[in-house]
């Protein structure tokens, strides 16, 4: 009798996956959000005084504080494409292919 194991067993070897991830750098999805924010706090804006007197000035202070969030997550995640795209040792490339770092020379040295 031949023993049937269910896929996914323990001691199966993973197979390679035929999809790539996607390097996601997540620029477009933080600004798609604040420009979302952005629309909802624009909308509030006519209706403050409403708002508060309904006790519901929250509104407007969450629409805000998702602005801020967006802005500094635009920041972050912009700052970080650039980071990765400046290392392509992180992103692929071979190292050994890369022109080994460069000794300082005597010329910059003050006498």
């Amino acid at each position: 009798m031949s023993e049937h194991k269910p896929a996914g067993s323990i001691g199966d070897k993973p197979e390679k996956s035929l999809v790539k991830p996607l390097d996601v750098d997540a620029v477009r999805t933080v600004q798609v959000g604040t420009v979302v924010w952005t629309i909802a706090l624009l909308a509030l804006l006519p209706f403050t005084h409403r708002l508060a007197d309904e006790d519901r000035s929250w509104l407007l202070w969450t629409c805000l504080t998702g602005v801020l969030l967006g802005l500094a997550g635009i920041t972050f995640t912009t700052r970080r494409r650039r980071r990765r795209s400046a290392r392509p040792a992180l992103r692929g490339a071979d190292p050994a292919r890369q022109a080994p770092p460069r000794a300082p020379s005597d010329e910059t040295t003050d006498h």
